[in-house]
Formats: structure tokens, C-alpha cells, sequence
């Protein structure tokens, strides 16, 4: 009658350099890591949903449903996991977690380097407690992003919406079953610039107010994505904002 657990009664921890320096594919070592997960399941801005394969009129949800963010517990370095189903996100924000990796699978994207770990099933969770600490944004200004810095929870600071104009979501209503991002672009006082990205599904995408007209700062998980709809390449980082009050204008 007990639950089933994975057999990682031997599993060696390393941290998340070692992970990051493995080669892409399927992960043979028996190897497990310590990490904060970033943002709870359920949360519709997590992750770039697609155009569905066999209708590019549709967009398929599964990804934001199985997108994890996990950061180290120094909260300098990020990956993204990609459970095997939805039903196997079973994480919190700022829970602390063990996962073991083997017999998962890494992909890296090099410009920036990132590392997404995907088909884990939630037997891979060795051990999940809520953090004893509360989850505190990394304050940082854009000019001092890097690679290391996608996938951790920073706050982006002395930043203002661009065209403060309109909603979060700025797209007529008629194409929003066609595409499930909108891209606002956000610059900041030494006059760098970049995407802070909201899904369809956020509910204060589009409530009626005008977005915020003056400075401050925006946390959120630092993110690379291609937005197909708008040419591809979006810059080298974005940011993906949890709930409204991360939004500090």
C-alpha cells in the first residue's frame, strides 16, 4: 500500500554548474539537485504557450501547465524543468526541493546559454518542504543581466512601460484564441530596454485600467523566449511577471 518512489536511494547531489556543463540528451548519471521553485502550478504566466501542431489557429496549453522555474538556493542560477505531464507539476513557490535526474532528458539553447530539463515524472521528487526563507527578488538593472541570471526570480530595477498606453495585453480581442503572449516593452534609466511578457490567461491583462504611467521596478523570472508572431527574436532576455503586484510602477 505504500506510494511508489524512484529509486534514488543513491543518488549524488551536485549543484547546478555540474548540471549546466552536461551535455544535451538523456541524463545516465544517477544525480540529483537542490533548488527554490519560483512561481506555483496553476499560474498562467509561466511559460510560452504554441500554436497547436496540427491547427495554428489553436493554442496548445500543456506547456505553462508543465513549465517549472527552479533557481539555486543562492538564487544565482536557474533551470527550467518541463514535467512529463501536468499532473506531475506538483510544486509551490519557494518550496525547497530535491529532484533526481536520471533517465531525464537536457536541451541548451548557447546565445544565452540556458539548460531545460524535461520528461520528469513526479517520482523524481525526492523530497519538497516549504522554504524556512522568504522568495526575495535579486534587485538588478538590465545593463547587468546575464546568461547565469535566466530562470532566477530578479527584480528589474528603475523601469518604466515604454508606451504607457492601453492594457498589459494590447492585442484585439478577435486574434486572442490565435496567439497567448503579448510582448510590453520596458526601458529603464540608463536607457536599455527589453520584454515583459504576459499570457492570455492573467487575469488583470485586461481589466479596464491603463497601465502604470510611472517608474519603478518589475520582478520576475528572467526568461528566453521566440515569439513567432513578432519576428522571433525578442532580445536575448525577457521577463515573465507572476502577479500584478510584482509590477511595482
Amino acid at each position: 500500500t505504500q506510494s511508489p518512489v524512484g529509486e534514488y536511494q543513491n543518488a549524488v547531489k551536485k549543484d547546478f554548474s555540474y548540471v549546466k556543463a552536461l551535455p544535451a540528451g538523456e541524463i545516465t548519471e544517477d544525480i540529483y539537485i537542490e533548488g527554490i521553485v519560483l512561481v506555483d502550478k496553476g499560474n498562467p504566466n509561466t511559460a510560452l504557450n504554441p500554436n497547436s501542431a496540427s491547427n495554428k489557429h489553436v493554442i496548445d496549453k500543456t506547456e505553462n501547465a508543465i513549465t517549472v522555474y527552479v533557481q539555486s538556493l543562492d538564487g544565482s542560477s536557474g533551470i527550467r524543468l518541463r514535467m512529463k505531464t501536468a499532473g506531475d507539476h506538483i510544486f509551490s513557490r519557494n518550496e525547497k526541493i530535491k529532484l533526481w535526474l536520471k533517465n531525464t532528458s537536457i536541451t541548451k539553447t548557447t546565445n544565452p546559454a540556458t539548460t531545460t530539463i524535461s520528461n520528469i515524472p513526479s517520482l523524481n521528487v525526492m523530497e519538497k518542504v516549504e522554504s524556512s526563507t522568504p522568495l526575495v527578488a535579486r534587485e538588478i538593472y538590465m545593463k547587468n543581466l546575464v546568461d547565469n541570471d535566466v530562470y532566477t526570480y530578479v527584480k528589474l530595477k528603475d523601469v518604466e512601460i515604454s508606451v504607457a498606453n492601453g492594457s498589459y495585453y494590447n492585442i484585439n480581442e478577435g486574434y486572442e484564441f490565435r496567439t497567448d503572449c503579448y510582448p510590453t516593452n520596458i526601458r529603464d534609466i540608463d536607457g536599455n530596454s527589453m520584454y515583459m511578457l504576459t499570457n492570455s490567461g492573467v487575469s488583470y491583462r485586461r481589466n479596464g485600467q491603463q497601465v502604470p504611467q510611472g517608474s519603478g521596478d518589475i520582478s520576475g523570472v528572467i526568461v528566453y523566449e521566440s515569439l513567432t508572431r513578432y519576428g522571433g527574436n525578442i532580445g536575448k532576455y525577457a521577463i515573465r511577471h507572476f502577479s500584478q503586484s510584482d509590477i511595482e510602477l
